[in-house]
């Protein structure tokens, strides 16, 4: 019984998710995945990306317009030495 404790009590870990937990509710559903920046949905396209995917990335980089195109290009970078996008 106690490690159900436990693992109950670390739940809660979740909130160090790089996506604050405020951008995960009913607003997410509001996004149009037809909307989305066009580069992140070149990027989307060119590794095969889910939208659900592609709207979190957007939300991200839209708060991040000084080092967008940095961010971008590093994940491209990355993605292309991915073993599996």
């Amino acid at each position: 019984a106690a490690k159900n404790k436990r693992s109950k009590s670390a739940s809660p870990k979740r909130s160090a998710s790089p996506v604050p937990e405020t951008s995960q509710g009913d607003d997410k559903e509001d996004v149009n995945p037809d909307l989305l920046d066009p580069d992140v949905r070149k990027l989307g396209d060119h590794f095969n990306i889910e939208d659900r995917w592609l709207v979190r990335l957007d939300e991200l980089m839209r708060r991040r317009k000084d080092t967008k195109d940095q961010d971008l290009a590093k994940l491209y970078e990355v993605l292309e030495q991915a073993r599996s996008p």
